[in-house]
């Protein structure tokens, strides 16, 4: 019996004849959220271990549903007002924003506007509010006794890192090192600490309107399909979920 061979090995899946000789890139695996509060607290306590600043940026993704790029970049100015905590604040999500300058940018029905009116316009689009709740508000003040002086929450402690928020790459790598500690059989990336506050609300039975609200979504249809991915109990969930309008 002839040795079985995996179909990507036998055939040329990841090029084109445009593109003869070079691969694509494959598509990435999906990062897939915590499957439980326990699991989640566990993979917590090991980034803790290693790094106290990024295992609390992890947790206020989780609380908040916010890309690390956006978490990442929190101030304490965000949260306090003359010197009390707020109830909400605006955040202008980077990834949406940049998307749409671009997509204006090369539309000609934003051809006579100016780069100032452009940005404002994506702004408004890509801003979510974070609504501060008990658990967030504790973890800010954790923050403060870590980072006393900084402006930032999640001011990274590394001398080369100037005050700044550790970049995503270092992040990720975390992660990668929990996903192993853990023996954990999914991948585990920042996205998945988003992805967890989604399953969360679905769990909760949130509307799915007010879904879309939290993550920044253009659309239900996006939130939906955004769901849907994360596994079969919330593809369910999120066919139970009704809505008028």
């Amino acid at each position: 019996m002839g040795k079985t061979r995996r179909i990507d090995k036998l055939y040329d899946l990841y090029s084109t004849p445009e593109n003869k000789g070079h691969s694509l890139r494959k598509r990435k695996a999906p990062s897939i959220p915590p499957q439980s509060d326990a699991e989640l607290n566990r993979i917590i306590d090991d980034v803790y271990s290693r790094n106290r600043i990024l295992s609390y940026s992890f947790l206020m993704q989780a609380l908040t549903g916010l890309r690390y790029s956006d978490c990442s970049q929190l101030m304490f100015s965000d949260f306090y007002h003359n010197g009390k905590m707020v109830d909400s604040f605006p955040v202008v999500q980077q990834k949406t924003f940049n998307a749409r300058v671009t997509k204006m940018q090369e539309n000609d029905k934003f051809k006579d506007w100016t780069e100032q009116q452009i940005y404002r316009r994506a702004a408004s689009k890509s801003t979510v509010t974070i609504y501060v709740n008990e658990s967030i508000s504790e973890l800010v003040e954790m923050s403060k006794i870590e980072n006393p002086n900084s402006e930032y929450l999640f001011a990274n402690k590394h001398p080369r890192s100037k005050g700044f928020p550790m970049d995503i790459r270092n992040a990720e790598y975390h992660l990668k090192k929990t996903e192993r500690n853990l023996q954990l059989n999914y991948q585990l990336r920042t996205h998945s600490l988003r992805k967890c506050f989604a399953v969360k609300l679905v769990r909760n039975k949130v509307n799915l309107i007010k879904i879309r609200d939290l993550l920044g979504h253009d659309s239900i249809e996006t939130t939906n399909a955004y769901l849907s991915t994360i596994g079969t109990e919330l593809a369910q969930a999120v066919s139970e979920l009704k809505y008028s309008l």
